[in-house]
């Protein structure tokens, strides 16, 4: 999968509230784990900046998580 098409894949999961982890990335972009976790370092960095949620990883939930930091 392209670089801008994983990466939007990821950020549509993200929006959507869904739960993934880096194993259910590797499977559905293609791309390897290092790699996944490049994409999701951008996307936490992007949402960081320019909203008030943060994404972050749930050892509870095993899963990557949108947090609102106004909570």
């Amino acid at each position: 999968m392209k670089t801008n098409i994983a990466i939007l894949t990821i950020f549509k999961m993200v929006i959507k509230r869904e739960k993934f982890n880096t194993e259910d990335l590797e499977r559905i972009t293609g791309c390897s784990k290092r790699t996944c976790f490049r994409y999701i370092k951008d996307i936490k960095e992007f949402i960081r900046d320019n909203t008030h949620f943060e994404l972050t990883y749930s050892p509870k939930e095993k899963s990557f998580i949108l947090v609102d930091k106004n909570k």
